[in-house]
């Protein structure tokens, strides 16, 4: 399977830096599941659970409140607004 680079950023700092095989995000829209070489798209986060699958099968998750997803077919950023 293909991979694709993610990051996934606060105003504090990054969360996650790596390669991935699959995200998993919800979106104002409902969730979505992003895999590589998918077509750009900018969307809004909304509350729920981001699922993170990397290159050796392991998942990971982080918990949003809101944010916005840029998608490009070879990387893909997360910027996650966290209140404090």
């Amino acid at each position: 399977m293909s991979t694709v680079s993610l990051e996934i950023a606060t105003r504090n700092g990054c969360l996650y830096e790596g390669t991935i095989k699959k995200v998993t995000c919800p979106t104002t829209s409902g969730y979505i599941t992003v895999l590589p070489n998918h077509v750009s798209l900018v969307s809004v986060l909304a509350p729920g659970t981001i699922s993170v699958v990397d290159e050796n099968d392991t998942t990971e998750t982080y918990e949003v409140e809101q944010g916005i997803i840029e998608i490009r077919p070879k990387h893909i950023a997360i910027m996650l607004h966290k209140h404090n």
